[in-house]
């Protein structure tokens, strides 16, 4: 099987971008909207704790990939 050299710097400005984007995304730019069109409000969408670290490896291995 080959070896695959990884640009790991690479792969973490990737993650990092898409974290970022996915924040002004659902953040600032469009937020509120989103909320809207899910018919959710902020409170009840504050308390899961795990969708940042679940969003961030998956856009890890997103970059990986």
């Amino acid at each position: 099987m080959p070896s695959v050299d990884v640009n790991w710097l690479a792969v973490l400005v990737a993650t990092v971008a898409a974290m970022v984007l996915g924040f002004l995304w659902y953040g600032p730019v469009f937020g509120r909207i989103w909320l809207a069109g899910m018919g959710k409000t902020q409170e009840q969408m504050s308390g899961n704790n795990l969708a940042i670290p679940i969003s961030a490896l998956t856009a890890l291995v997103t970059a990986l990939g």
